[in-house]
């Protein structure tokens, strides 16, 4: 039986992918035929006449509708969304494969020659682990099999090489296309051993149990969204190496570090006690009624400013930012953490890279940093199980004598007393009035 709530559910999902193409309150959903609450034949009607008729799973369409609340919903056999087509697996170390199934239901993994089984836990997640693999530029499938009938998953043009996170701020997030001579590299991107996932979930204020995403081997068609920090350390990796290699892009432009740091390792950590004070008093504090009325001003402002700009033909001033749109962005602290990495822990890595630092370069800002750069550092590595290798990219030269990009620079100078970690030198190479 199609229940009520379910049935709205569908009929929001069905608006959000006809909205182009229908009045909202034209659309109708109802059950046509129910086969022993397995199968639901339903009805989908838009305007003009036009009928679609859907024949889906019930426990597909429960797992589909709930995705976007942060949950997983057991039922379905499920990997998680990193586990996808054309992957690249983390080569000499075991490698954790997990998903999601009924409670108690036996899930085995067959890959590389290997059969590795668990049990679903009372969550309906289930996790094992494959015995370290030799690199391999063969095109494999992972297959994952229940014990239950006709429940099987397949991950397609699947390799092994080496896999590294990138994650920060827009100095990672930003893509090839924005690149130096990006026509040129763009032809010469034609590297189907590399590959790229783009983590694409939003922050979120608890810790989420999967990803968003999925993996773009690397040609001249797919190259120009790739992060361009990545793109170029996979490169020449994959040419020193000449193993395939994985970049995991979970990046997010103007965000502080304090976002990619799980809320309560901060709260450990005496000097930070005053900026996760000060960060809990803000949040407490947001009008977002009185906010979005403002933005709304300014934003109708800023038209008005901008057509006249056009009509003398002269440049338009910068459109406003929504304050609102930044904060669910940037997330309260620890809110990055919770979305973009949480969920990727621990699949099997060989090390991360971070860029990152100028939204903590604020004068009242950068002092902390020395505190909060090794922090995540050590706790990325405590949840992930292992000391990773961890580099980052030095700020580079600019702004003025005495403000907070001295104090992040050096805060990263004193995190390399920390084992395996590196940084890149760029402070010769930056411009002091141009970023």
């Amino acid at each position: 039986m199609l229940q009520p709530e379910i049935a709205a559910k569908i009929h929001n999902l069905f608006n959000d992918l006809f909205a182009d193409q229908h009045d909202p309150n034209s659309i109708r959903v109802f059950e046509t035929q129910n086969r022993r609450d397995r199968w639901i034949d339903v009805s989908i009607l838009i305007p003009q006449g036009s009928k679609i008729i859907m024949k889906q799973s019930l426990t597909f369409l429960f797992a589909l509708l709930l995705l976007p609340f942060g949950k997983i919903s057991a039922g379905d056999l499920k990997l998680a969304a990193v586990f996808s087509d054309h992957m690249v697996l983390q080569r000499d170390k075991p490698v954790p494969v997990w998903g999601w199934a009924d409670q108690g239901e036996k899930i085995t993994v067959e890959f590389g020659g290997q059969k590795q089984s668990a049990v679903a836990d009372a969550d309906g997640k289930w996790q094992m682990k494959l015995d370290p693999l030799e690199a391999s530029t063969e095109s494999q499938t992972l297959v994952v099999l229940s014990e239950k009938p006709d429940r099987k998953a397949e991950v397609s043009d699947v390799l092994v090489g080496e896999v590294w996170l990138g994650s920060g701020q827009s100095n990672m997030a930003m893509t090839v296309n924005r690149a130096k001579d990006f026509e040129t590299e763009q032809a010469a991107a034609n590297f189907p051993l590399i590959r790229m996932f783009k983590e694409e979930s939003a922050a979120s204020a608890t810790a989420q149990a999967d990803s968003k995403g999925k993996w773009a081997v690397c040609s001249p068609e797919t190259v120009a969204g790739y992060s361009a920090t990545l793109y170029f350390f996979g490169r020449e990796l994959h040419r020193e190496l000449n193993v395939p290699i994985g970049l995991i892009n979970s990046s997010v432009g103007g965000t502080p570090i304090e976002s990619w740091i799980a809320e309560e390792a901060q709260a450990k950590v005496p000097e930070l006690k005053d900026l996760v004070e000060a960060q809990a008093k803000t949040a407490a504090a947001i009008d977002e009624a009185t906010m979005k009325a403002n933005y709304e001003k300014q934003l109708a402002r800023w038209k008005a400013q901008a057509e006249k700009a056009k009509k003398d033909g002269t440049k338009a001033p910068r459109r406003p930012t929504d304050p609102l749109e930044s904060i669910r962005r940037k997330g309260n602290s620890g809110g990055l953490f919770n979305g973009k990495i949480s969920p990727l822990i621990p699949y099997a890595v060989r090390g991360i890279v971070w860029y990152q630092g100028e939204a903590n370069s604020a004068p009242g800002k950068g002092p902390y940093y020395q505190y909060q750069l090794p922090l995540l550092v050590n706790d990325w590595r405590a949840r992930w199980g292992e000391e990773l290798p961890f580099a980052w990219v030095q700020l580079p030269n600019f702004g003025r004598e005495g403000d907070g990009w001295s104090l992040v620079r050096e805060a990263m100078l004193k995190t390399l007393s920390l084992p395996k970690t590196g940084m890149a030198i760029t402070v010769d190479i930056g411009e002091t009035k141009d970023i």
